[in-house]
C-alpha cells in the first residue's frame, strides 16, 4: 500500500480538502460583502506596483512609452512594435508552452511591465473570464506558494502568468479570452484527426519518397543541394548557418544581388566572428576599457561618454548603441594610436559581435525566402522543374498541416491555392515521371485516403484561425471595459499575424515580446509534458489526492503543441461555487470528472500542506 493511501493519510487529505473547500465558501462570501474582506487580506500579502511618477496614460504617447521601456534583455527581446494613434498600449508576449524557462521569463517579463509601467491586466489563452487569483492572498509564506508554483510549473500545468499572480502578484487581473465552444471545436478537429494520423504519416511517408526520387533526375545538382541544406535546417533547426552559406554562396555565383539582405551578412558576420572572440576576457577587458576612455577622452567628449554610460547602466540605453559608441571612440583614438586599438582587439571584436547579435531579427527567415527563390528562378531550366518545386512545397505543408506545425504564412499559403491541395495534384505530375524514368516503385496505394484527412485537419486550422479574432478582441474590449491603457495578451506564436493585423486595423500600439531562452532544449521531454498537461493526465501528487477519495481519474486525449494552449490551472471565478459544490458533495465521482476542478483541488491542497509545513 502507497504511504498516501493509508486509512489515516485519507482522512487527513480529506481534511486539507474541506479547509480548502472553506477558503472557496470565505471567497463567496466576501464577494457578497463587497469584497472588502478579500481586500484586507490580500493587502497583507500584496507587494506594492510603483508606477513612475509622472506617468499620465490620458496624456503619454505611445512614443513615449516605447522610449521609457528598457527591458532587460537576459528576460527577453522586443521583436516588433507599432506605434497607433490610440491611447491603447497591447504587449503581446509569445508562449513556449512548456519549457520552464521561458515560463519563468514571461512572469519576469510581466512583471517588469507591472512594476515600471503599472500593467494591471493581462490576458491568455487557454481559458474564459476573470481568473481567481485573489485565492492565493490567504497563504501568507511565499515560500509556500513558491513551492507549489515551482511543482505545477515543472509539470507544464502552471503558465508564466499564473506563476506570477500565485506568488507574487495576486492583485494582478488575469482574463481568459477564449470562447469555450470554440475552444472544444478546435479541440475535437484536432482528436477527430488522431484516428486516422498514423496511417496518414504513412501515405505521406510514401509521398516524399517518390518526390525525393524524381528530384534526382528532373534538378540540377546545384538546385538539389540547396533544397537539402534547407531540409537540414528544417528537421534538426541547428543547420541555419550550413543554409545560407549554400545560399550567398549559390547567389554569387550565379550573379543574384545580396546586398538587399543584410540580415544574412549579419550572421555569417557573427559566425566569424566568433571563432575569433575570447568571450571570458572580453568581458573583463570591457570594464578595464571603459575606465581607460574616462582618463584618454577630452573635456569635449567626457560629458557625452558619462551620459551614454550611465543611461545604459540605467537601462536607458539599448546595448547595441552603447557598444556602437564605445567602439567608435576606441577606433577613433587607435587610429591615432596603434597601441591602443592592439590592445583592445579582442575587446572591439566582442562589440561589433554583440551589435550583430542585436542587429538579427526574425525578419532574416523572410530574407532567407526571398533569397532562395530568387536563385530558384536563376536555376530553373525547364517549366518542369518549376512544377516540381511547386509540388515540393505543397508537399511540404501537407506535412506540416498533418503534423500540426503549420504556421500563419503556411495556412495563407494554403488557403490562398486551397484547389491545388488534393491527391490528383500530385498523381497527374507524378505517375508520367515515374513511367519515364522506368521507377520499381510508385506512389502508395489508397493515397486519395489523404483528402479526406486533409478535410479534418483544415477543420482544426479554421477553428484556430477564428480563434486569433477571437482573443484579441476579448482581450481589447477587456481592456477597454477596465480603462486600462496598458494590457498585455500571452499567446502562442501562431496566433502573432492575427493579433498584429487586428491592432492595426484598429490603430492601437502594440509591442511583440519573446521570452528568452538561453538554455538548450530539450523538446522530447517538452512535448511529453506539454502533451500531459492538455491531456490533463493526472500527476503524480494529483494521483495521490485524488486517491484519497478512492476513485480513479480518466484520462482524455492531447491536443497539439503549437496552435492550441492548455486549459489553464487556475479557476474562472464564476466557477467557484461549483466547485465548491463538488468539494463538498458526496459524489467524488464529479470531481473527477472535471480535470479542472481536480487540478484547481490539487494546487490548493499543496499550498495548504506546505503552509502548515512551513508555519510549524
Amino acid at each position: 500500500m502507497i504511504e498516501w493511501q493509508a486509512p489515516k493519510a485519507r482522512v487527513w487529505l480529506r481534511a486539507v480538502a474541506f479547509a480548502v473547500a472553506a477558503i472557496f465558501t470565505t471567497q463567496d462570501i466576501v464577494w457578497a460583502d463587497g469584497g472588502s474582506f478579500v481586500e484586507s487580506l490580500a493587502k497583507r500579502n500584496e507587494t506594492p506596483v510603483s508606477v513612475p511618477s509622472g506617468l499620465d496614460w490620458t496624456r503619454r504617447d505611445a512614443s513615449s512609452f516605447f522610449n521609457a521601456v528598457s527591458l532587460p534583455e537576459n528576460l527577453g527581446q522586443i521583436k516588433r512594435n507599432f506605434q497607433g494613434s490610440r491611447d491603447r498600449i497591447m504587449i503581446h508576449v509569445q508562449d513556449a508552452h512548456a519549457n520552464t524557462e521561458a515560463q519563468k521569463n514571461i512572469a519576469s517579463v510581466l512583471d517588469y511591465f507591472v512594476k515600471e509601467h503599472g500593467l494591471k491586466l493581462i490576458s491568455l489563452e487557454g481559458a474564459e473570464g476573470e481568473l481567481e487569483t485573489e485565492l492565493f492572498s490567504f497563504f501568507p509564506n511565499r515560500e509556500a506558494r513558491l513551492t507549489a508554483a515551482e511543482y505545477f510549473l515543472h509539470q507544464a500545468r502552471l503558465s508564466g502568468p499564473e506563476y506570477l499572480v500565485m506568488v507574487d502578484r495576486p492583485e494582478v487581473d488575469l482574463f481568459g479570452v477564449e470562447d469555450r465552444g470554440i475552444y472544444e471545436e478546435n479541440r475535437r478537429a484536432y482528436l477527430e484527426s488522431l484516428e486516422t494520423k498514423d496511417r496518414d504519416e504513412e501515405l505521406l511517408a510514401g509521398l516524399n519518397k517518390v518526390l525525393e526520387g524524381v528530384s534526382r533526375f528532373v534538378f540540377s545538382d546545384e538546385l538539389r543541394g540547396i533544397l537539402r541544406a534547407r531540409t537540414n535546417f528544417q528537421e534538426g533547426g541547428r543547420e541555419l548557418t550550413r543554409y545560407v552559406r549554400a545560399l550567398v554562396e549559390s547567389a554569387k555565383k550565379n550573379n543574384v544581388a545580396i546586398h538587399d539582405y543584410p540580415g544574412m551578412h549579419s550572421l555569417l558576420a557573427l559566425v566569424d566572428l566568433e571563432s575569433q572572440i575570447d568571450f571570458e576576457k572580453a568581458e573583463k577587458e570591457i570594464d578595464v576599457m571603459i575606465s581607460d576612455l574616462k582618463n584618454l577622452l577630452g573635456r569635449d567628449k567626457l560629458s557625452a561618454f558619462l551620459t551614454n554610460t550611465v543611461q545604459f547602466r540605467m537601462k536607458k540605453m539599448k546595448r547595441s548603441d552603447y557598444y556602437g559608441y564605445l567602439q567608435g571612440e576606441v577606433t577613433g583614438m587607435g587610429a591615432e594610436d596603434a597601441s591602443l586599438a592592439k590592445k583592445y582587439e579582442n575587446v572591439l571584436s566582442y562589440l561589433k559581435y554583440m551589435q550583430l547579435y542585436d542587429a538579427i531579427g526574425v525578419d532574416i527567415f523572410e530574407e532567407i525566402e526571398n533569397l532562395e527563390t530568387s536563385i530558384k528562378n536563376k536555376l530553373f531550366r525547364s517549366e518542369q522543374e518549376v512544377q516540381l518545386d511547386r509540388i515540393l512545397r505543397i508537399a511540404g505543408i501537407y506535412d506540416k498541416m498533418f503534423s500540426f506545425t503549420l504556421t500563419k504564412q503556411d495556412a495563407d499559403f494554403y488557403y490562398n491555392y486551397k484547389d491545388e491541395f488534393k491527391v490528383e495534384t500530385f498523381r497527374d505530375f507524378l505517375t508520367p515521371l515515374l513511367n519515364q524514368y522506368q521507377f520499381s516503385y510508385g506512389l502508395p496505394s489508397q493515397l486519395e485516403i489523404l483528402d479526406q484527412g486533409l478535410a479534418r485537419v483544415e477543420r482544426f486550422y479554421s477553428a484556430a484561425l477564428k480563434r486569433d479574432k477571437i482573443l484579441i478582441e476579448r482581450a481589447v474590449a477587456r481592456m477597454e471595459s477596465t480603462g486600462q491603457k496598458v494590457s498585455a495578451i500571452v499567446t502562442g506564436g501562431f496566433h502573432t499575424p492575427g493579433i498584429e493585423a487586428y491592432l492595426r486595423e484598429h490603430d492601437i500600439s502594440y509591442l511583440v515580446i519573446a521570452p528568452r531562452i538561453a538554455s538548450g532544449i530539450d523538446e522530447k521531454k517538452e512535448t511529453a509534458l506539454y502533451e500531459a498537461s492538455l491531456k490533463q493526465t493526472a500527476m503524480p501528487l494529483e494521483q495521490r489526492l485524488v486517491e484519497a477519495f478512492q476513485v480513479p481519474k480518466s484520462g482524455q486525449l492531447n491536443d497539439p503543441r503549437f496552435q492550441l494552449a492548455a486549459w489553464h490551472l487556475m479557476i474562472a471565478k464564476g466557477e467557484v461555487s461549483d466547485f465548491l459544490r463538488v468539494a463538498l458533495s458526496e459524489d467524488r465521482q464529479a470531481m473527477v470528472k472535471n480535470p479542472q476542478f481536480t487540478q484547481a483541488f490539487t494546487t490548493l491542497s499543496l499550498t495548504v500542506i506546505l503552509s502548515l509545513m512551513l508555519s510549524a
